[in-house]
């Protein structure tokens, strides 16, 4: 399907079939499923492609790149444009491949962002309703502002996580302590507290606690290493011992002296 001037919208159909699109001049929206493709020159305006499959990379001289597939994870690459690239409502894998871009993870509750280099080489900053990552080698990744991006995945496998996910929900007074409230993770005053083991890069998140000597520690169910988020009363508290004894090798690291908060 050629159409050589104006602001076109072009669909393959929905029929299977192996479908060339190419809109020539002007901005051009496309409409693919699995077996279409498009075809873009350089100087033809600003072009978008709708992906309903779950995988897509943009080709040559394509701007714009939305997934309206549903709530199964796409995965969506870039090209060296400038592009503008948005996810659908699942937990989906973007990459910007080149050009300063703006990614927008969409409705997901768990987003990625992959980038190509190390997280040393990159600078990641607030901005906005979104964060700006900076890549410090020139020609690779750029500049890429993203929204709705929950995690950053470099090169290595290692992540960095933006948004923290919701703790879970306390409960009353559990022990007659001072109005201690304690998360439904959190055992008997006598045994250390048992957190489950989470998926590869999953967070645990314990909710807010006004405690006293409410508890005696923490330990991992299985698995290896987890990252724990404490909600603690922004106040002056001393926790005595503090962050120790992580003897089953569940966490990242102990710390055996006195903590405090402020």
């Amino acid at each position: 399907m050629l159409d050589a001037f104006g602001d076109d919208i072009l669909w393959g159909g929905s029929g299977g079939g192996n479908n060339q699109l190419q809109g020539g001049q002007g901005n051009d929206y496309y409409v693919l499923d699995a077996f279409d493709t498009c075809v873009e020159l350089a100087g033809e305006g600003i072009d978008t492609v709708e992906a309903r499959i779950g995988s897509y990379t943009m080709g040559a001289n394509i701007e714009n790149l939305l997934y309206v597939g549903g709530t199964g994870t796409f995965v969506g690459n870039g090209n060296t444009l400038d592009n503008h690239i948005t996810g659908g409502n699942g937990n989906d894998i973007l990459r910007g491949r080149g050009g300063n871009d703006i990614i927008d993870g969409g409705l997901g509750a768990k987003d990625e962002i992959q980038m190509r280099g190390l997280a040393g080489e990159y600078t990641v900053t607030a901005e906005g309703a979104g964060y700006r990552i900076l890549d410090k080698v020139a020609g690779r990744d750029g500049s890429t502002f993203v929204t709705s991006i929950e995690v950053i995945r470099w090169s290595n496998n290692q992540t960095r996580l933006l948004t923290y996910p919701s703790p879970a929900a306390s409960i009353g007074e559990s022990e007659g302590k001072g109005g201690a409230e304690v998360s439904p993770l959190m055992a008997a005053d006598a045994d250390p507290f048992v957190l489950p083991a989470l998926a590869d890069d999953a967070a645990q998140v314990l909710p807010s606690l006004t405690f006293a000597d409410a508890f005696d520690g923490f330990d991992v169910a299985s698995g290896l290493a987890d990252r724990l988020f404490l909600g603690l009363e922004a106040r002056m508290a001393h926790h005595d011992g503090g962050l120790s004894g992580f003897d089953h090798g569940g966490f990242d690291a102990g710390v055996s002296n006195d903590d405090w908060l402020f």
